[in-house]
């Protein structure tokens, strides 16, 4: 893991982030997201872009969640 990753892991973990759905914290949920979702799908250790329910795993449920939350985010 390199260490801007890491970086990024911290930041988006202390941020208080209103849209989870918004991964790559762009203001909107939108197709980038949905590509860091199926680039991460499956079993991940600890940090993971997409998984917006917090069970280490990216599946239809973080899937439907995003598609739930399509478009732009009231922060």
């Amino acid at each position: 893991v390199s260490n801007h990753y890491q970086v990024f892991t911290f930041l988006l973990n202390q941020a208080e982030n209103s849209c989870p759905s918004d991964v790559n914290l762009s203001g909107t949920t939108g197709i980038e997201d949905l590509l860091h979702m199926t680039d991460n799908w499956g079993a991940c250790d600890g940090f993971c872009p997409g998984d917006l329910d917090g069970n280490e795993v990216v599946e239809i449920e973080d899937l439907l969640a995003l598609l739930r939350n399509w478009g732009d985010c009231n922060y």
